[in-house]
């Protein structure tokens, strides 16, 4: 998956009697991802069951490049001849590993209680590169890395008897490790990141 993003804005510096006056900024996003699944289903007496896992992974970069310009009458941002320059770029990945077990058991012919358990385990790894405030430079921040692990409890209770409405309730729990693309949200257009809360 691609994402182009393209915008104006004023310049941080204007140089005293030149007409560069704004900065065209544009970003680009390149994601990629995939996974696979395996379960393993039965049943035994009032019992259905069913064991799986899961494996997904992620990468996703983030290029933010700033060009000098000036404002047009439209106040539309028209670049220089001067080749675009890189502020700011993010490279990020994501492994997820999902383990679960599920059973369904027939309390009544028209009454199943089910109860769920799955583990998951989340390693992100992002490493920025950022332009340093002092030189000028562009530079690589040191390699973050932050793993994630959750159990995930749920249990339901349906009943659907022929002659009435059915009825269900059911109570989870549920978890979500933050991605590399949600924490690139968090950039602005001086390419200083953040942090999850």
């Amino acid at each position: 998956m691609y994402k182009r993003q393209v915008n104006g804005d004023v310049a941080d510096a204007v140089i005293e009697g030149s007409d560069l006056n704004a900065s065209l900024n544009r970003t680009l996003t390149t994601q990629r991802g995939g996974g696979f699944s395996l379960a393993l289903s039965g049943r035994s007496g009032a019992h259905q069951w069913q064991l799986g896992g899961t494996f997904e992974s992620a990468r996703v970069r983030y290029d933010q490049t700033e060009q000098e310009g000036e404002f047009d009458d439209t106040r539309g941002v028209v670049p220089e001849d001067e080749p675009a320059e890189l502020s700011a770029k993010v490279v990020g990945s994501t492994r997820t590993l999902g383990l679960y077990a599920t059973d369904t058991l027939q309390l009544a012919p028209h009454t199943h209680l089910t109860g769920t358990v799955r583990f998951n385990q989340t390693r992100v790894s992002n490493q920025l590169d950022t332009v340093d405030d002092d030189s000028g430079e562009l530079e690589a921040k040191p390699t973050e890395t932050f793993s994630y692990r959750q159990w995930n409890p749920a249990l339901g209770l349906s009943c659907s008897p022929a002659l009435a409405s059915p009825a269900s309730w059911a109570t989870s729990a549920t978890s979500t490790a933050p991605v590399t693309k949600a924490w690139m949200q968090s950039f602005n257009t001086s390419g200083v990141g953040g942090r999850w809360a």
